[in-house]
């Protein structure tokens, strides 16, 4: 065995065993205080994306309640008729933010993250070092004791249970093959993070598809809530940035020593403003985009998060095969990298690059805007969305609905959702669910669809109406879809027939 491979086995061995001691500690768990917090306000009125499809599908054939629990436990608290409950209601009305659920999520996981368990849900640690969104909902947490009292937290929180279990048993096995990935490519073992902790909370009562990560102080925390699939690309840059932070900080002067090419990286429009402040981080950040695209084999990722202004991603990827030959960990091997930096050479390349003007983003974020990359079709939510309605064209409505839930998960471009929440609206039309195929269309309409998409999600809802017995509604959404510039001429003509049958005596 020669010497590279020794030392690539030995860091395996030794990442298996760490992992395991972090098992033992629940490093993949559920928690009673997040539990507490989201149950409390999605009984406050919470909704975000109370909505989307993935609640009424599920998840896994044998796996019905995860998707179901959080809609289960709305039901149970809303019966329970809580007295604690107007007074969280004008509390959360307070501090709800005006543009985003994952804004509006945040910071309740904050909160969460900050507060020991039942009965008292008391402040961890100094005042000082509770993060500000967390300490803002102070008047919230205080009722927090109540609230677990009257709604009977604790045993609902038994009956979630199977669900809880039945995520973290999902993630469980990926979760140890990534860990496995990652320390043996940087040779460093989870028994050398020094004091430091990582974990994953899942839960099922947050917004489907968010993922968000935090760090305080040695502990890096990753909230993870329901999908249709396992977001393991995304635990694995949490897990990437966990691990190389530190290393980050460690040499961060010498890499402050790089530091004009931030002037460059701030003319990047969709290079988030913390990168822009901030050039340890933004290079670090570079590092995990390299990384990631060198274990996945897909070097056209390291071009598409340069042109989103990480400059120092080609740098880094061009290292790596280098850093791969020899002996030392990445946390030995890094300063050699910063040497190897030639800021005249990247200068000259940065010069040519056309930096996108919107950001692709991974993590929890805000809502998308509409589409300004290549068209959806060349995309992989696009191709996706074709075989969903291919099969939706052979009436494969089994094989066609995961599919359009699945695409929601694989792009940022809002005329994609769109595209999707259509097709489950029209697929819940055809399996006689009118509630549902309501809200959808509706959920269409909001995602910037585009006019022929628009168009027939207005006259679906125009038949909806008329069938519910709500003339004047129904009238009105025919009327606006007549109005859509690009409407089809089948469309319009169903319009059109819409209103003929309303005006009938």
């Amino acid at each position: 065995m020669n010497r590279p491979t020794a030392v690539l086995t030995l860091a395996a061995l030794l990442a298996v065993r760490s992992l395991s001691a972090a098992d033992n500690n629940n490093q993949l768990d559920a928690n009673i205080q997040l539990y507490t917090v989201l149950a409390a306000i999605n009984a406050a009125g919470f909704d975000g994306s109370i909505d989307s499809a993935l609640y009424q599908a599920e998840l896994k054939p044998d796996s019905p309640n995860v998707a179901r629990l959080r809609l289960e436990v709305r039901k149970a608290l809303e019966a329970k008729k809580l007295p604690v409950i107007s007074e969280l209601k004008k509390i959360y009305e307070q501090h709800k933010p005006r543009h985003s659920d994952a804004e509006d999520f945040s910071q309740y996981v904050s909160l969460a993250l900050s507060i020991t368990g039942p009965p008292d849900f008391a402040w961890k640690g100094r005042q000082v070092d509770i993060p500000p969104d967390a300490v803002a909902l102070e008047e919230f947490r205080s009722m927090l004791p109540d609230f677990y009292v009257q709604a009977g937290i604790d045993v609902l929180w038994q009956r979630s249970q199977p669900a809880l279990e039945h995520m973290i048993q999902a993630y469980h096995s990926p979760v140890a093959k990534m860990v496995f990935e990652i320390s043996s490519y940087l040779r460093m073992p989870l028994s050398g993070n020094m004091g430091r902790s990582f974990q994953i909370f899942v839960d099922a009562l947050g917004p489907p598809n968010f993922v968000q990560g935090r760090a305080y102080g040695d502990a890096y925390y990753v909230i993870v809530t329901p999908s249709v699939e396992t977001r393991m690309q995304d635990l694995r840059h949490a897990f990437l940035r966990f691990t190389i932070d530190p290393i980050g900080t460690k040499y961060g002067l010498k890499l402050m020593e790089k530091r004009s090419l931030l002037d460059i990286a701030v003319s990047a429009p969709a290079l988030p403003e913390v990168y822009k402040n901030d050039f340890v981080l933004l290079a670090t950040e570079s590092l995990i985009k390299a990384i990631e695209a060198r274990l996945d084999r897909t070097p056209q990722t390291v071009t598409a998060a340069l042109e989103q202004g990480f400059v120092l991603a080609p740098f880094f990827f061009e290292q790596l095969p280098l850093y791969e030959k020899q002996d030392q960990s990445l946390r030995l091997n890094f300063p050699e990298m910063i040497e190897a930096i030639n800021l005249k050479r990247e200068t000259e390349r940065l010069q040519s690059v056309k930096f996108a003007a919107a950001p692709s983003g991974r993590l929890a974020k805000l809502p998308p805007p509409p589409p300004t990359a290549a068209p959806a079709e060349k995309s992989p939510a696009g191709k996706m969305l074709s075989q969903a309605e291919d099969m939706y064209d052979n009436k494969d409505y089994d094989k066609a609905k995961p599919l359009f839930l699945r695409s929601l998960e694989l792009n940022e471009l809002a005329g994609e959702h769109a595209r999707a929440y259509y097709g489950l609206a029209r697929i819940a039309a055809l399996q006689k669910d009118p509630e549902l195929s309501q809200r959808l269309f509706k959920k269409t309409l909001e995602m910037s669809p585009d006019p022929q998409v628009r168009a027939w999600s207005l006259v679906y809802l125009g038949k909806l109406s008329d069938i519910a017995g709500e003339p004047e509604q129904s009238r009105k959404n025919f009327e606006d879809a007549l109005r859509v510039e690009g409407i089809s001429k089948k469309a319009r003509e169903e319009a059109e027939k819409g209103l003929k049958q309303i005006s009938k005596p």
